[in-house]
């Protein structure tokens, strides 16, 4: 959607996003956006809580399946 123009979006279910490659992540475990890379972490410190994880996404991976804010 273009700045300052309106269309469809969505903001519950599932959603696929890019993660830190080495985060190991646990199914259920919290999740956080890191704004400086444009990814989601673990890692707390510095980052904005975003949701948490639907499906385990181990190291070498660079999606997770995420439920936002839950």
């Amino acid at each position: 959607i273009l700045n300052g123009a309106t269309g469809p979006v969505r903001v519950e279910g599932v959603f696929s996003i890019a993660k830190l490659s080495t985060d190991v992540v646990a199914q259920g475990a919290a999740l956080y956006w890191d704004s400086a890379n444009s990814r989601l972490t673990v890692t707390s410190a510095g980052n904005t809580y975003a949701g948490y994880a639907t499906a385990a996404a181990g190291n070498g991976t660079t999606t997770v399946n995420i439920k936002l804010n839950a």
